[in-house]
């Protein structure tokens, strides 16, 4: 590219600048040109688009720019230039610099060297500066003094000199983010290094950055009274405690900014940030290739001193600029920039530090402690700027157009809290490091924000009351939840996937380990204790609380979450432990770190053991023993075997207290001794948990943990057992020691190794089980229904027991892997053979028959045979599921094979009870043994294909009828032969489809699901009795998978649209079953709402409306037999399945939401004005369906359409504006409606019910007031007229009973709109006061009572009204009311009377 060729382009740019208008975007336009221009230069300079342009030096060209621009900047100049010119001018530059900015980390040529950008910097700060009065700038000239140029009057011009200003500051923003030349960087130094360059480079964007805002934020007086000075900022001062006196004054005048310029403000830090981390990546670039280009080893090279109090100094001031920001939008840039900040600079930083203490030079190159000190990262200024916001406490105004969220502001600071956790992404284990225990980070400050907010300190002023400040601090339990979340979040790195492998199990590895040894001694056991403290708060409040239910839920949710944290991180820890000594650090970084371990663990089991031995029973000894039992069963061995050790001896010892010679202790402490049997059940089971997982990771404990403990823990609780009443019934009254020893005894026998018990224990462990097996069975079998109390609960642990040992001896007995670890249940011969032989085959038959421990009389309904089959199936997740759900299945076919009678089908409910109990309790394995069947089995054992088979049918002589799918064609003794088969499956399908459908609500293999879309097809529309049979079971079926987003095949989509025509003819014939016609309109709005494929613009339903439902509406409307109940039926199931199908376009949304609107209006239209016509859904005549006279039907096809449309509004879809889109379309119709203030039309009372049905489904607030205040005058007009035909009893063409339920409708709105826009709702006081006390002085029907209820609700919530004018009402009207009131104390019903005196208490004290 020539030189004339720039030459031309810069005189047009500066004719450009001189004489267009930058508010018609033509500054836009300069600025999109100027970054074309350079952008084409920079390919040039690097090579890459030598063909178009010959290569010219982009900082020439710049420097060219410049020049020809200089009349327009220059303030000496005689002829003034405006600040618009100079706007337009610098929005040039800037489209250049970013034309520039484009650059790769391997090369960074064409970009500008670095005395080139200093002298770019100098030309820019001149314009960020203030003005004079005169108009003249302040700018500092080559030594540093301060020039006072020539201004110019603007004050005739839109653009104001702060727009220049503004201007100059987003161009020193796109030059800091600018990569720097690595060539001809040499200011005045010759011999000037690559190592240099970057510290240069790095100082000169701190220091630009800080100057530019210094100078946008200084006022005129803060230039007069000070000197300008270009002095080091960060160099002779310590910033480490907070922002200098300079800094103060720019943080007085950025607060002072308005938030427009204040974001501008923030975005030069930005780029100073962006910058700087292109500088580190160049320079780790040149180290990499100078390593490759020597043979000897190239150390890495030390950052300058002075660069690294730069790298602070910047940070302490950019996190004081977020002091005090309130701003959401503001806010979340800044949150932004102290995340890039940590993210760019910290690393230099902490390496830095981290190379210089373990350096091997002598001690006088190393920098001394102090000067250490004076270089760590400060972290805790960007803490203390942080801190603040959290929790966030951010609620966004209605229709906030920027999108901020709550949960965004979260997000972003949650990211400055834990993004220091994932800097270093590789870990050495082997480096040693001095750092003193006490340094901080911003992993352990977080930590400790996290922890106060787990558990706040509580005032401890035992005299004072707790002020309101004080009081919004303490956290709630939500508060904590969140609170343990986060810490969850900044501490623990999320478990990779299995499809990760090992590489992925080892970058898991190193990033946990990198987070925690940012941990230290003192961090760690803050953490412990206020667990511990949380954990016994929430678990205790959960033992304690006796009323509120959700109260209970949150602590216990707490609890657990407490509970899970400590599992995982004590986990961690000793992993952490074990990476350590594997590696041998012997420096005090890994003894410190080794003591997490030792300090979370080992000294918490330590002390909390001590209160288990002293009290267990106590609730702080039963607390401390599930904090320890969270800690066994993390998965690591150590921890493992240090918490059995502390506490299963102890407990041991209370076990042997409750024998004496063989018999019951009478001086024993039962309650202790039954703590101490739960309390090792929960220990062993913990060792079982965390077995699993070390297992897992490959590692192998010999001798197993609990060898020392199994055989002395069977044989004392086998003598409590054995102690019992175990010869007696089973329903006799057992203490809570001999149910505590049984349910201890299951947690053992799951947990202990066979190898650890000797002969003798296997003996004793055998007969125990056969007896408690045996009482168990002798109880299921018998029929006395008096259990109750402790019984209840000895025979639930019982069930625990056989149920865990059936499941356990058919791994055995079934083929399943035997190895040295498993338990003695799995291992034993003897008991393998008596549950093949004996016990399973008798619980199964007593769970698939009608007789058991569920008795007409009996209060405890519990089937304790359903409950071992379920607890063997959760026990064994393989072996026992499969065999249990394939008997009970086999069991169900047989039973529906049989001859069709009422006893054959109550045993099939019986077993197909027993099939779900088992399903829903036995854990995931059974539902996915139960869909597997048919492929590993037969398809015979599909359950719904033999509900659905025809029967063999037997004719008079004697002959197999066959199967004929038409029963038109059938002979009558033959069809009612059919028709007796079909009713009996019926009538069996009734009893089964209860439990049936529940297999199918959760996931159902595709193929499955495929067969059955495959089957209605087939038999809809139905030709026969026997179709009806199987179109009763199948449909509702189909309703629940399609309703749970099953899985479906591209051809089973197809097939389900093509069918939607025979559904809904279905769904609106009277001559089919109502259940299998209700089944049918669900699968029609799911098909229609989901099934349908997304590419596909039209909506199936539309097609639907117009040849099949509107058609029956017309006939229905233009039928003349006014009183024909069946016609009313008709009509209203076409009104309702439009309504539906209305619903489901909603639901789809996109182009289907034009048909949702247009069955709403012809809804509306119909129920409004009683004349309609809609060309869309094909009704090209006006349907007229008000008569000549009016009429009661005219009200009863008003109301069905009303109601209809009621029912769109009540569907819930994924789209939260569609319900207002509908308002959109409906209100106006409602309100175009004029309205006589005298009796009560059908179209009136139409259009009333339509409006009530709105208010109370739609967001009001997202309604105009306009519209709300006609809405309140129609609604108040409609219980006007309501009350006066109710009190009169007059005759009216809308019966009594219906204007009753609209009263109720009309009342309920009122309720709604006095809580959103109770300003319009006052005004009427005059006329819905009198209303109310009048419905309650008339109103004693049955049918009258939720009328009476809500009357009495409003004036109740007038009471509580704030605004004056109601206050001064209710006191006018006091007298009238409490005398309207006193007939509703007498009323019929028990709520009306307690309502009514409510109402009245509250009315009474008014004036006070």
């Amino acid at each position: 590219m020539s030189s004339s060729s720039s030459d031309s382009f810069f005189d047009t740019w500066v004719k450009a600048c001189r004489t267009q208008n930058i508010n018609n975007g033509n500054g836009d336009i300069l600025e999109t040109d100027a970054r074309a221009y350079f952008k084409r230069l920079k390919r040039s300079d690097d090579g890459s688009d030598s063909e178009s342009c010959t290569s010219v030096s982009s900082s020439k060209e710049l420097a060219k720019m410049i020049a020809k621009f200089g009349p327009i900047f220059d303030m000496s100049s005689a002829t003034p230039t405006s600040s618009m010119s100079k706007v337009m001018a610098l929005k040039c530059l800037n489209g250049s610099l970013q034309g520039i900015q484009e650059h790769t980390i391997e090369s960074t040529a064409g970009c500008l060297p670095l005395p080139m950008m200093v002298l770019m910097s100098n030309f820019l700060m001149g314009h960020c500066g203030p003005t004079s009065t005169s108009g003249n700038a302040l700018i500092p000239d080559t030594s540093g003094n301060v020039n006072i140029g020539n201004g110019d009057d603007s004050s005739v011009e839109d653009v104001s000199l702060e727009d220049v200003r503004d201007a100059a500051l987003l161009c020193m923003t796109t030059l800091l983010s600018t990569a720097i030349s690595s060539e001809n960087n040499d200011i005045n130094n010759d011999d000037m290094n690559s190592e240099m360059q970057t510290d240069l480079c790095i100082q000169f964007r701190i220091r630009t950055a800080h100057k530019s805002i210094q100078s946008r934020c200084a006022s005129l007086e803060d230039c007069e009274d000070d000197e300008y000075s270009d002095a080091d900022d960060y160099s002779d001062e310590d910033n480490d405690d907070g922002p200098s006196k300079e800094d103060d004054k720019i943080l007085n005048g950025l607060s002072l900014l308005p938030r427009s310029r204040r974001s501008k403000c923030f975005s030069t830090l930005e780029a100073a940030i962006k910058g700087i981390g292109i500088d580190a990546a160049v320079d780790v670039c040149i180290n990499k290739k100078q390593k490759q280009q020597q043979t000897t080893n190239v150390t890495r090279r030390r950052i300058d001193e002075e660069t690294l109090k730069c790298l602070n100094g910047f940070t302490n001031f950019a996190a004081s600029c977020l002091f005090g920001e309130t701003d959401p939008r503001c806010l979340m840039q800044m949150l932004r920039l102290m995340k890039d900040v940590q993210l760019v600079l910290a690393p230099i930083v902490e390496l830095e530090l981290e190379l210089e203490l373990n350096a091997t030079e002598t001690k006088s190159k190393r920098r001394n402690k102090s000067s250490l000190n004076q270089l760590k990262f400060p972290y805790s200024m960007i803490f203390d700027a942080v801190a603040p916001y959290y929790p966030v406490r951010f609620t966004p105004p209605p229709n906030d157009p920027h999108g901020i969220t709550k949960e965004g502001i979260n997000s972003a600071l949650m990211d400055v809290l834990t993004c220091s956790t994932t800097i270093s992404s590789t870990f050495d284990p082997t480096i040693v490091n001095v750092r003193d225990e006490h340094d901080t980070n911003m992993t352990i400050l977080a930590a400790g924000l996290f922890l106060e907010r787990i558990s706040p300190p509580i005032p401890n002023d035992p005299y004072g009351d707790i002020d309101d400040d004080v009081q919004q601090d303490i956290s709630t339990v939500q508060d904590r939840l969140d609170a343990l979340s986060d810490l969850h979040s900044l501490l623990l790195v999320p478990l990779p996937l299995e499809q990760d492998g090992i590489q992925g199990i080892q970058m898991h590895q190193a990033e946990q380990l990198n987070v925690l040894f940012k941990l230290n001694v003192p961090a760690v056991k803050d953490m412990s204790n206020v667990l511990i403290r949380c954990h016994e708060e929430a678990a205790g409040s959960v033992a304690t609380s006796k009323n509120d239910d959700a109260q209970k839920h949150d602590n216990m949710q707490l609890a657990n979450s407490c509970r899970n944290f400590a599992t995982r991180i004590a986990y961690e820890f000793e992993l952490q432990k074990r990476v350590i000594e594997s590696n041998e650090v012997k420096g005090s970084k890994g003894r410190a770190n080794a003591s997490l371990w030792v300090t979370f663990v080992k000294d918490r089991v330590e002390d909390l053991a001590g209160t288990i031995v002293a009290s267990p029973q106590s609730l702080k000894g039963r607390l401390s023993l599930a904090y320890i039992a969270s800690l066994s069963a993390s998965g690591g061995e150590k921890s493992l075997c240090l918490c059995l050790k502390a506490c299963v001896p102890r407990l041991i010892c209370y076990l042997e207290e409750a024998m004496k010679d063989g018999q019951p202790n009478v001086d024993r402490d039962e309650e202790k001794i039954s703590t101490a049997a739960y309390g090792i059940s929960v220990l062993f089971s913990s060792c079982r948990l965390s077995m699993e997982q070390i297992t897992k990771d490959g590692i192998g404990i010999y001798p197993h943990p609990l060898k020392m403990y199994g055989s002395q823990t069977i044989l004392g609780l086998c003598h409590i057992i054995n102690g019992s009443k175990t010869n007696e019934s089973v329903s006799e009254p057992m203490t809570n020691l001999e149910v505590a020893a049984v349910k201890a005894l299951e947690s053992v026998l799951q947990s202990t190794p066979s190898a650890v018990l000797t002969d003798e224990d296997t003996t004793l462990v055998r007969g125990v089980v056969f007896q408690i097996a045996q009482m168990i069975m002798d109880d299921i079998q018998s029929t006395n229904p008096e259990i109750t109390g402790s019984s209840d609960n000895w025979k639930d642990a019982c069930a625990r027991v056989v149920g865990c040992s059936l499941g356990r001896a058919m791994k055995r007995s079934i083929g399943g892997d035997i190895n040295s670890d498993v338990t003695f249940l799995e291992s034993d011969p003897e008991i393998a053979k008596v549950v093949e032989t004996t016990l399973f085959p008798k619980i199964l038959e007593s769970s698939i028959s009608a007789i058991g421990t569920t008795c007409a009389n009996s209060k405890s309904p519990k089937r304790h045979d359903w409950m071992i089959l379920s607890y063997a199936c959760d026990t064994d997740q393989e072996f026992a599921t499969m065999k249990i759900v394939s008997s009970l299945n086999k069991a169900m076919i047989r039973t529906i094979q049989n001859p069709r009678s009422d006893e054959h089908n109550l045993k099939a409910k019986s077993v197909g009870m027993a099939l779900a109990y088992v399903i829903k309790n036995g854990g995931p394995g059974c539902l996915e043994a139960f869909h597997s069947l048919p492929h590993i089995e037969s398809p015979k054992s599909d359950l719904v294909q033999v509900l659905c088979e025809i029967p063999v049918s037997i004719g008079d002589n004697g002959e197999q009828l066959e199967e004929l799918r038409m029963s038109a064609l059938l002979l009558p003794n033959t069809r009612e032969l059919y028709r007796s088969q079909a009713d009996q499956t019926i009538k069996l399908s009734q009893l089964l489809l209860p439990c049936l459908l529940q297999f199918y609500k959760k996931t159902v293999p595709e193929e499955k699901v495929d067969n059955i879309v495959s089957r209605v097809s087939q038999v809809l529309p139905p030709l026969s009795d026997w179709d009806e049979a199987e179109l009763f079971i199948l449909l509702p079926i189909l309703s629940v998978l399609l309703s749970s987003k099953a899985e479906l095949s591209d051809n089973s989509r197809a097939t389900l649209v093509n069918i939607i025509m025979d559904l809904s003819e279905y769904a609106l014939s009277r001559g089919h079953r109502f259940a299998a016609r209700s089944a049918a309109s669900t699968c029609l709005f799911s098909i229609i709402s989901t099934c349908q494929n997304a590419t596909v613009e039209d909506c199936c339903g539309l097609k639907l409306l117009r040849e099949k439902i509107c058609p029956n509406i017309e006939t229905g409307i233009n039928s003349k037999a006014n009183e024909d109940i069946d016609q009313y039926v008709d009509l209203s199931d076409a009104f309702n399945l439009a309504a539906l199908v209305g619903s489901a376009a909603a639901c789809r949304g996109r182009t289907s939401s034009i048909v949702s609107d247009e069955v709403a209006r012809f809804l509306t239209l119909l129920a409004c004005e009683g004349a309609v016509k809609s060309p869309v859904l094909g009704i090209l005549s006006p349907l007229d369906c008000v008569g000549e006279t009016p009429c009661k039907r005219d009200t009863k096809i008003s109301s069905m359409a009303a109601s209809a449309l009621g029912s769109m509004f009540n569907i819930e879809t994924n789209n939260p504006f569609s319900r207002q889109r509908l308002a959109h379309v409906v209100l106006p119709i409602i309100l175009s409606i004029q309205k006589q203030p005298s009796g009560l039309s059908s179209i009136e009372y139409g259009c009333l019910v339509c409006a009530c049905h709105v208010v109370c489904n739609i967001n009001l607030a997202a309604v105009d007031l306009q519209r709300l205040s006609k809405l309140v005058s129609l609604i108040v007009m409609g219980i006007e007229i309501s009350v006066e035909i109710i009190c009169n009893n007059s005759d009216a063409i809308v019966d009594q009973k219906d204007i009753s339920s609209l009263a109720t409708l009309m009342i309920a709105a009122v309720l709604k709109m006095n809580e959103v826009v109770p300003s319009i709702v006052i005004q009427n006081l005059g006329t819905l006061v009198p209303a109310m006390l009048l419905i309650n002085m008339t109103s004693h029907c049955k049918n009258q009572v939720a009328l009476s209820l809500l009357s009495l609700q409003f004036l109740d919530s007038l009471t509580r009204a704030d605004n004056d004018g109601v206050v001064h009402f209710c006191k006018a009207y006091k007298a009238e009311v409490l005398r309207g009131l006193a007939r509703s104390i007498d009323h019929p019903s028990f709520q009306i009377r307690q309502a009514a005196v409510h109402v009245r208490n509250a009315w009474s004290v008014i004036n006070s």
